[in-house]
């Protein structure tokens, strides 16, 4: 199970062969994102709550030695899929799209932590979180 943000589960078929590459492109997916540029956005994080830590997957990870690695640790962890790079433009053709974006952007803009470039000029903010273009 992968969470998007908002803590929204999504399940994936996955086999001993699995890459993280292949759970990208299955989630994007099932989110419309079909352009193979635009899935190069999104990336997918593993959280280990206890000790507090992130870190994202390679896309060449085998999902199933990650999880192994994981699971040795006896400490709960997520598989996080979010966007990190902001090139494309957001669509507005997919309700699971949307949804996820807006419980990704949220958080960070009730802080006061979105910027967006207007005339090519950025604001003063210190904390640039994303970059809307």
């Amino acid at each position: 199970m992968f969470l998007l943000p908002g803590g929204v589960p999504i399940l994936l078929n996955i086999r001993s062969c699995t890459v993280v590459q292949d759970c990208i492109e299955q989630i994007c997916g099932h989110l419309g994102i079909q352009n193979v540029l635009e899935q190069y956005e999104f990336a997918i994080y593993y959280v280990v709550e206890a000790e507090k830590t992130a870190r994202p997957l390679n896309r060449g990870e085998y999902i199933f030695d990650v999880i192994t690695e994981l699971t040795k640790l006896n400490n709960e962890f997520y598989l996080i899929f979010k966007r990190i790079l902001w090139y494309f433009p957001l669509h507005f053709d997919a309700d699971s799209f949307i949804d996820m974006m807006y419980n990704q952007i949220l958080p960070d803009y009730v802080e006061g932590l979105v910027i967006s470039i207007n005339n090519n000029k950025i604001s003063n903010h210190l904390n640039v979180i994303y970059i809307f273009c």
